[in-house]
């Protein structure tokens, strides 16, 4: 089946699983309880929190015991600026994260939204790279945001 056929959803799932990712972080809630779903039917085990700072340092100090980046997912907007205490422990430590969330259009931020924030502006100054996936392009962004995490300087992907 094509990429194109499958929801974001099952993309993200598909490209974490090829990605050899077989845990993940975060508090789900509308909109990427899919991922969450459609990751635990591919085998991977989803820890759920009750903040996102919390998963946020969980996936952190998993990426520093394992030496691979820990994945964290939460929504937009406030799970997002929650997450933040886990990015700034992984920027200051160089330890390796990628954070999945939801980000608005940053032409389309008109303070009115659900959960709008343009989190890939918030996060640039503190990620070695901040990127925001068009349905197309959900494998290789998912795959670069990965690499650039794991790579090199430890650090951050989004």
């Amino acid at each position: 089946m094509a990429t194109t056929q499958l929801s974001g959803a099952q993309q993200i799932a598909l490209s974490l699983h090829h990605l050899g990712i077989r845990v993940i972080f975060g508090l789900v809630g509308i909109p990427v309880v899919q991922i969450a779903e459609e990751c635990l039917k591919l085998g991977i085990r989803f820890i759920a929190f009750r903040n996102e700072q919390a998963a946020s340092y969980a996936a952190t100090a998993y990426g520093y015991l394992t030496g691979k980046p820990g994945v964290c997912l939460v929504v937009g907007g406030p799970g997002v600026l929650h997450a933040m205490a886990g990015v700034g422990n992984a920027e200051s430590n160089r330890w390796p994260l990628l954070l999945l969330a939801g980000s608005s259009g940053s032409n389309l931020v008109t303070k009115g939204a659900f959960q709008e924030l343009d989190a890939v502006s918030l996060l640039t100054p503190h990620t070695k790279a901040a990127l925001r996936a068009s349905l197309e392009s959900i494998p290789r962004t998912l795959s670069t945001a990965y690499r650039s995490a794991w790579y090199g300087k430890g650090g951050t992907g989004f």
